[in-house]
């Protein structure tokens, strides 16, 4: 188990190290320049965060990679879809249209927010439904 070093004021971990058992100031030296410790949680790893709010090591919510290219993107958008946002005079869908030749050798990662965004406009402006919306991301 390991211990953790973090800020009384906000809880923002300090330092900490993968063994209960190693040296640390006392709880009152810790305490008189704002710090404190907690010993017995979990070592922080690629499944293990630190939750300064409660002051201790929480399991990190598994994301899976969804990544496509630009192409590969484009290509869910049925030919009517891509006529209709072709033709939008918003400004935001101009913007998604201008950037998709620029981002051409790059990948799209469906879990970007930005790619959440675009979809909402789309879905706002009346150029695709929220089902497809959900549809193509998924």
């Amino acid at each position: 188990m390991a211990l953790y070093v973090y800020k009384i004021s906000d809880g923002t971990l300090v330092s900490w190290s993968p063994n209960d058992s190693d040296p640390v100031s006392s709880d009152a030296t810790l305490a008189a320049r704002g710090f404190a410790k907690v010993t017995g949680l979990l070592p922080l790893d690629s499944t293990h965060t630190w939750d300064a709010p409660t002051h201790t090591v929480v399991v990190v919510a598994f994301t899976s990679v969804r990544i496509l290219s630009v192409f590969d993107f484009v290509n869910r958008f049925t030919p009517v879809e891509l006529v209709a946002i072709r033709a939008s005079a918003n400004p935001g869908v101009q913007k998604f249209v201008f950037m998709l030749p620029l981002a051409l050798n790059q990948a799209i990662d469906l879990n970007n927010p930005v790619i959440t965004t675009v979809m909402t406009l789309l879905v706002a402006q009346g150029l695709l439904t929220q089902s497809r919306a959900d549809a193509m991301v998924a």
